[in-house]
């Protein structure tokens, strides 16, 4: 029972240890190119190229990857906004043109008598 205990404790101790630190808040919402600039900065350098681990970098392109689809998405989301918009002005000007004719006939009949056929 005590050795599971310590078994217990050594990988609840080790787990904590393990965790990877937590972003700060303010690179949460740093811009893609902020991100590159503090990636760039804080990578090692070896003559003239710079170390950058492997698993900072795919962190990194994961979050340029939901980038790129978020942008797209609000891009699909706006055409499909204006789409929309631009057949709800079509249909308007429909109702207009349709309107206006019909003031025209009821314009032109007000001002008009109709009698056997001839207007006078």
């Amino acid at each position: 029972m005590r050795l599971l205990l310590v078994f217990c404790s050594f990988l609840l101790s080790f787990s904590l240890l393990a965790q990877a630190p937590s972003v700060s808040p303010e690179l949460k919402n740093a811009s893609l190119q902020e991100r590159y600039s503090l990636m760039k900065s804080t990578s090692q350098t070896f003559q003239d190229y710079k170390v950058i681990k492997e698993t900072w970098l795919d962190k990194e392109w994961k979050i340029m990857i939901d980038s790129v689809r978020s942008g797209r998405a609000r891009l699909r989301d706006a055409k499909a906004e204006g789409a929309k918009l631009e057949s709800e002005l079509l249909a308007t000007q429909l109702t207009l043109k349709q309107r206006e004719a019909s003031m025209a006939a009821t314009e032109h009949a007000a001002s008009h008598i109709d009698f056997m056929g001839i207007d006078f």
